[in-house]
């Protein structure tokens, strides 16, 4: 929320810490002792107010300051982060109702049962549809405008559309891989928290190490190859997450999680550089606010994914059948970079 250091710590901890964790907490507070059903939705719905409460906080901190009128900065504020919540609400319960079928010893006994996966499910792709119909009519309605707020006029592009949803695909991969390997570690191989958080380590030191190497290349090569080679990389290391042996050592584990940080950061900085760079001159800043679009939209749609794969797989069958669709949500980012390589080479050579 805005560049500094020091000197904003206080507001993001008050934004990202003590109003979420307050507004979350009392509303989880009012659910106990009603239903298991309705102390989940209640749950999703605790999750959805703390990104909202946290967002509109934010809003008033910007008037405040002057940076940006209030009647400005809250529709657009509330308007993302509407649909971000929704895939922080699936998440947290779908994680609850699989943690009660596999791990009921670490709820109370009143979150204990089993019940609801499909309930949780179909709540799921509700939610996804309804988010997908809210999407539309705020896009068209930005279309109509001469400056949209959402510059979603940047793609009838077709090199700048291709790396959006490049972009989108790749999110959701990451999203799909990162979120469900904790699962697969402590819930189904029995790890502890700070084994798995350590091995976890190995994604980010894979994209430390490769993410120099991507940046010289940038600009020498064509984008849309070095894309498709990042998103081939990671499509292979969640592939082989999928198909861990019966019992993998730590070696087993880390090396195929760097395989996924090393190709998301070989991925991003050249897809980054195109999504920039395809626009005209004069809307660069725009370009580059629609990174954060796609990293978010591409983030929340591999959250719902992965909450309705959760709510209604098996322990074992969840979150294998997970990193296998963020497998395949990652060879699709690689299709879509390779089919703008033509005009990337096109825009270069003009």
């Amino acid at each position: 929320f805005q560049d500094g250091g020091l000197v904003v710590m206080g507001a993001n901890i008050l934004v990202m810490g003590i109003v979420p964790g307050f507004l979350a907490y009392g509303l989880h507070r009012g659910g106990r002792g009603r239903g298991h059903t309705l102390q989940l939705l209640l749950t999703g719905a605790a999750a959805w107010l703390s990104v909202m409460g946290a967002a509109t906080i934010v809003s008033l901190l910007l008037a405040f300051s002057g940076t940006s009128s209030l009647t400005v900065v809250l529709p657009a504020m509330l308007g993302v982060h509407a649909l971000i919540g929704l895939g922080e609400a699936l998440i947290t319960v779908a994680a609850l109702t699989f943690i009660g079928r596999t791990r009921p010893a670490l709820l109370e006994e009143g979150h204990s049962a089993g019940r609801g996966g499909w309930v949780v499910g179909g709540l799921a792709v509700a939610l996804l549809l309804g988010g997908l119909v809210v999407g539309v009519v705020f896009v068209r309605g930005q279309l109509r405008r001469d400056v949209p707020l959402l510059p979603v006029d940047l793609m009838r592009i077709p090199v700048f559309a291709l790396s959006m949803c490049t972009s989108v695909t790749a999110f959701a991969a990451q999203a799909l891989g990162q979120i469900a390997v904790p699962f697969l570690l402590l819930v189904n191989q029995g790890r502890s928290a700070a084994e798995t958080g350590l091995l976890m380590a190995a994604w980010p030191v894979g994209s430390m190490a490769t993410a120099p190497v991507a940046g010289r290349l940038t600009g020498r090569y064509n984008a849309g190859v070095l894309s498709a080679i990042g998103m081939a990389v990671m499509a292979v290391g969640l592939a082989s997450l999928a198909l861990l042996p019966t019992a993998p050592t730590h070696v087993d584990i880390g090396w195929r999680l760097a395989l996924c940080g090393a190709g998301f950061a070989l991925f991003q900085t050249p897809n980054n550089f195109t999504i920039v760079t395809s626009a005209p001159a004069a809307r660069a800043g725009g370009a580059g606010g629609m990174l954060g679009t796609a990293r978010l939209t591409g983030q929340s749609a591999g959250a719902v994914l992965l909450a309705i794969v959760l709510a209604t797989a098996s322990q074992q069958s969840g979150p294998t059948l997970a990193l296998g669709l963020g497998a395949a949500c990652a060879v699709a980012a690689g299709l879509f970079s390779l089919s703008r390589r033509s005009g990337i080479r096109a825009a270069a050579g003009g």
